[in-house]
């Protein structure tokens, strides 16, 4: 257990970054005891066999689909008949969209990559500032990882 205090010193003091580091000193204690090291490759892939988990990937999948198939742009079109003749109504469509499009993909990134794609552009396009599109399009995706089939929901639930 010294070396790997030590190792874990010495690459601090070297000036790696902490992730970095703990690598090397994990790298150091599994070259001093082998017989962990299958322990380590069981315990990994029997954590990556969980089908709760598998959702992550597939709703990133589904936000890169929504974002290119054109769905975003129709779910766009569908917040504008219902709140855009509003006062402040492409503020509303954008709170809208999020609302849908965090019960559909589930997390906050992917809410705001596509609320950047669809709604800042028409945004700009009526003379609203790029920074208030993207206040707009940042704050209202906040409400994604709330809603009921959310990456943080899933991961918490399994």
């Amino acid at each position: 257990m010294t070396i790997v205090a030590i190792v874990f010193v010495a690459l601090l003091v070297l000036g790696l970054p902490v992730g970095f580091v703990m690598l090397g000193a994990s790298m150091a204690y599994f070259v001093i005891n082998p017989m962990m090291t299958s322990l380590v490759a069981q315990r990994m892939s029997s954590g990556l066999e969980s089908f709760p988990l598998l959702a992550i990937p597939l709703f990133i999948v589904a936000g890169a689909a929504m974002a290119r198939g054109g769905i975003a742009d129709r779910l766009y079109a569908f917040c504008e008949t219902l709140v855009g003749h509003w006062r402040g109504g492409l503020a509303q469509i954008a709170v809208l969209n999020s609302v849908f499009m965090g019960a559909m993909s589930g997390s906050a990134n992917a809410d705001a990559a596509i609320d950047a794609r669809t709604i800042v552009p028409v945004m700009r396009a009526r003379g609203y500032s790029n920074a208030y599109g993207s206040v707009v399009s940042a704050a209202s995706s906040i409400i994604a990882p709330i809603m009921p089939p959310s990456i943080a929901l899933i991961v918490y639930g399994s």
